[in-house]
């Protein structure tokens, strides 16, 4: 399966190789984080905490984003406008080291899982 680098791909992060992750630029990374799918993106907040740079407000500022991200739905097209306020948040917040780390602890998961599969492959 060739996977494009160039546009939001809303499988992309579900299905990348290490590798693929790996060679990610920041605006690629921005673009699948924050615009392809939102599931992606809520890992991301829920990773955020475990960070070892983020401040405590910052912490708290993606505590609130992923909740309304996780609330229910009351108007047509509320999804997309908090989709955008919290990638205008990542965008005007969230130092880009942020994003890198948790790009290369998915990346670092990965490889893992791949190098045990190849490994039970070759029993």
């Amino acid at each position: 399966m060739a996977l494009s680098f160039q546009r939001a791909d809303h499988h992309f992060w579900a299905n990348a190789t290490s590798d693929e992750l790996y060679s990610l630029d920041l605006h690629e990374l921005f673009t699948h984080l924050f615009c392809a799918n939102q599931r992606t993106t809520e890992a991301f907040l829920e990773w955020f905490p475990k960070s070892y740079y983020a401040t405590d407000e910052l912490r708290t500022q993606a505590a609130g984003k992923l909740a309304m991200l996780q609330a229910p739905i009351f108007y047509c097209n509320q999804d997309c406008d908090n989709r955008q306020h919290v990638s205008s948040w990542a965008m005007n917040t969230v130092p880009a080291g942020l994003w890198v780390e948790f790009k290369n602890f998915v990346a670092y998961r990965r490889l893992d899982a791949e190098r045990n599969a190849q490994r039970l492959a070759a029993v």
